[in-house]
């Protein structure tokens, strides 16, 4: 999470973190929360991804690929 960007009621502060992955070179504060990250996610076995929609929706939704490798 981008503490300092939603602390100023910001969605980022320089640049959108999303964006921000896959670099070696860090020159803004989401670069390197990137960074940092990813390092995080190399030593998990699972990932979610979890985003907010801009609109209000009638009901939460769920997003997931159902497979028989990751229902056991």
């Amino acid at each position: 999470r981008n503490i300092e960007a939603a602390l100023a009621n910001q969605r980022y502060i320089d640049k959108d973190l999303n964006r921000c992955f896959g670099i070696k070179v860090t020159e803004s504060k989401e670069e390197s929360l990137a960074l940092l990250f990813e390092d995080f996610l190399k030593r998990t076995q699972f990932h979610l991804d979890v985003h907010q929609t801009i609109n209000s929706t009638e009901s939460d939704f769920f997003i997931f690929p159902l497979s028989g490798d990751n229902c056991k």
